[in-house]
């Protein structure tokens, strides 16, 4: 059976639906995917729901605690990755391959465990 992903934000907000390319900040976000042959130029923000994680085998978590509504904290298939925040640092190549490639062994090593 092949894995599937999909990708939702905590927060979002009114920014539900905005496509990354149109961000400014996304710029070297795009670069660093773009070299591993991942295009997220057209990707949209959206919301987390509860209807998601309803149908999600495993739900990962790179937000802090804080910034998680009440119906994610408390279920149990939720694995939280504590991965660095870009806090200003939009601008750095380094902080977002760094990242980039963090994300990318974590994904590999969770492929590998429930393969």
């Amino acid at each position: 059976k092949k894995n599937k992903s999909t990708n939702a934000g905590t927060q979002v907000g009114e920014k539900e639906g905005q496509i990354i390319g149109e961000n400014e900040k996304t710029k070297l976000l795009i670069k660093v995917m773009g070299e591993e042959g991942i295009d997220i130029r057209n990707f949209k923000r959206k919301q987390l729901t509860p209807q998601m994680i309803d149908k999600a085998d495993k739900i990962i978590v790179m937000a802090e605690k804080s910034e998680c509504p009440e119906y994610l904290l408390k279920n149990n298939k939720v694995i939280f990755w504590k991965i660095e925040d870009v806090n200003g640092r939009y601008d750095s190549y380094e902080y977002h391959v760094k990242t980039r490639d963090d994300i990318k062994k974590r994904v590999e090593d969770l492929v590998k465990e429930i393969s």
